[in-house]
Parts: structure tokens; sequence; C-alpha cells
């Protein structure tokens, strides 16, 4: 947003509008989706980051860019970093996931692992999340060429 990334530093919403700073972010992702560059969409909340919450309930947010992603066929991904991040979870919001499932929008998992060590890391929660979402497969991509594979959620149990 700007010249500057939202996860660059706190700082980056010292004496701004977190109201503005929501709806101006989730206006750029709508943008992103409809461009036609992305086949998916990583961390899609992640102004979340240090912990910021708008005043107002961002699930009309949500809904459209789950509606947009599901019209222009773009996926996103459940990222498990963020649980080592200062917001202390996934992104997108947990709370959200049932409405990306309502509009069949594509959904893979990614640890974004800066180090090896956390390769895999919070993949149990993160399928057990997609289930109780109502989820059954998840996507890969090769060569911008998505494909779905099955995925049995029904066995995984949180640890």
């Amino acid at each position: 947003m700007g010249d500057t990334t939202v996860d660059s530093s706190p700082d980056f919403f010292t004496g701004k509008n977190i109201d503005d700073i929501f709806r101006g972010y989730f206006e750029l992702l709508y943008q992103a989706v409809e461009s036609g560059l992305f086949d998916i969409i990583a961390h899609c909340d992640l102004l979340r980051i240090y912990n910021h919450k708008p005043s107002f309930d961002p699930e009309y947010l949500y809904r459209e860019l789950a509606r947009r992603m599901s019209r222009h066929d773009v996926a996103f991904e459940i990222n498990t970093n963020g649980r080592n991040r200062p917001l202390a979870d996934f992104y997108p919001d947990r709370r959200y996931l049932a409405i990306f499932r309502e509009e069949n929008v594509p959904v893979c998992v990614n640890s974004d692992s800066h180090f090896p060590a956390r390769i895999g890391q919070y993949f149990d929660e993160a399928y057990a999340l997609l289930r109780d979402a109502g989820y059954t497969e998840m996507c890969t991509f090769s060569s911008r060429e998505r494909s779905m594979i099955p995925a049995d959620f029904s066995e995984i149990a949180l640890k």
C-alpha cells in the first residue's frame, strides 16, 4: 500500500485510520483478483499481522473477496506462518473460511517456511479448519496449471 508493505513494521499503521487501511487493502485485493495475473492469492489478509482490527465487522470484505475469487477462478492459501508472527494465527482469518467454501474458492495450504524447521508446521490444524469449513479437496499448481487433489480431512484431529 503506497511505498511500504503492511508487514514491514508496526510503524506502517501509526497515525493511520485502521478502518481506511482495511477497506483500501481489500480494494487492492479485489483489483489483483480481477487482473488475471494471479492464480492464487497468498496470505490474503496479511494486514492483520500486528493484530490491528477495524472498528467494524469485516465479514463483508471477505465475502466480496470470496465472490470475486470464485468469479475469476482464483484460489486462496491458508498460510500457517502467521502463527509465528505477532498475529499468532493463520491467514486468512479462520472465522471466514466457510465463506470461501460457500463461494467454492479453491484452497491450498502453505507453511510459507522461511526456515527449514517450519516446513509443514501447523498443517494438522489447518487441515482440521478446512474440514470444519466443508472442504474435501485442495489445489496444487505446476506451471500455472491447477490440479485438485482429494483431501481426507476426516481422520485429522487437532493435537
